[in-house]
């Protein structure tokens, strides 16, 4: 059916009736308006896509966690710096400073990975490494617990070629 609207212009209008109550719908559609909401969308859609820097993708940025704890083989380290990833889960993904070693722990998967010192880049508090690291080494490792405690988020697991127990208590 097709009937004038209030601004004299033609539209197609269907009207449905629901369980014979009177209670009337009417849909009314039109080409235009769809295409220029979808012209909109896609819009929004690419300029979101070029404001997204090229080589974002590929590096994990690291943030240092201010009040971690950390002990291995039950005592605290020398030189030692916990970093977790700005992407994803806070916790899934854990960089640790040990000495002159950079452990990248993933807490999902279970697994240790041995970075090198020079593929990190950045200062102190905030470090960049490529996502897909091939100099990475993957380190055995077994016994992993990974709950919260609480007041923090534990992590406890063994090295089990250099049998070092790492535990990481990270404060909520």
């Amino acid at each position: 059916m097709t009937t004038p609207d209030k601004n004299a212009r033609r539209s197609s209008i269907k009207r449905t009736t629901l369980g014979g109550r009177g209670i009337r719908f009417e849909l009314k559609f039109h080409a235009f308006t769809l295409l220029a909401h979808g012209a909109f969308f896609l819009i929004v859609i690419m300029l979101f896509d070029a404001a997204t820097p090229m080589g974002a993708a590929d590096t994990i940025t690291w943030e240092s966690y201010p009040r971690a704890i950390l002990r291995i083989d039950g005592d605290p380290p020398k030189v030692w710096g916990l970093y977790h990833s700005t992407r994803g889960k806070k916790d899934e993904l854990i960089l640790l400073l040990w000495e002159k070693r950079f452990l990248r722990l993933d807490t999902h998967l279970k697994e240790v990975m041995e970075l090198e010192a020079a593929t990190l880049t950045g200062q102190s508090k905030r470090l960049q490494s490529p996502t897909d690291d091939k100099t990475a080494k993957l380190l055995p490792s077994g016994d992993w617990i990974v709950r919260d405690v609480g007041s923090a988020f534990r992590i406890r697991m063994i090295l089990t070629e250099e049998k070092h127990e790492i535990e990481i208590n990270l404060p909520h």
